[in-house]
């Protein structure tokens, strides 16, 4: 278990929960899905662990707009537990917070991983914080990945092209 406290990262004192798993000098942030948590990520983390890097699934806060500071603080959680490279990842809202988070809190990570993350979330309702990476995008300085395809109803290939292209 790892003890995440976005207080201890210099923002707001949400006490947020995660595992680690694997070993090694690299470790992948994993920022789950809406509603899911961080049990969500565990098959695929095992995999990640497996292949030699180290893995920080956490869940996120359920209320809130800046769930870009959970990705911050779990960021810097994996470099006090000595992690030489991190790579952060998520998926769908998980995905929009670490774009949010690449650009706007300008964290220094050796890669981003957003998987069907939506750059404008602003819309959606039913507690799902708002979130919209457009304006940070142009801030994002470490090698992008970013997933969708042609039939994904959140991230289609246009908005891949549209995000890259920004």
């Amino acid at each position: 278990r790892a003890a995440l406290n976005a207080r201890e990262a210099g923002f707001d004192g949400v006490q947020l929960h995660g595992v680690v798993l694997g070993q090694g000098g690299t470790m992948v942030v994993l920022a789950h899905e809406y509603p899911d948590s961080l049990c969500g990520w565990f098959p695929y983390a095992g995999e990640l662990a497996r292949d030699g890097a180290r893995v920080l699934l956490f869940d996120q806060r359920v209320k809130g707009t800046r769930l870009d500071l959970d990705v911050v603080a779990a960021v810097e959680k994996a470099r006090e537990l000595g992690a030489r490279q991190v790579v952060a990842m998520g998926a769908s809202l998980g995905g929009a917070a670490t774009l949010v988070a690449a650009g706007r809190d300008c964290f220094a990570v050796s890669g981003i991983v957003s998987v069907s993350g939506e750059t404008d979330l602003r819309a959606v309702g039913r507690g799902v914080p708002p979130l919209y990476a457009v304006p940070f995008e142009r801030h994002v300085t470490a090698p992008l990945l970013v997933v969708g395809s042609k039939d994904d109803p959140l991230v289609d290939e246009a908005a891949v092209n549209s995000l890259l292209a920004r």
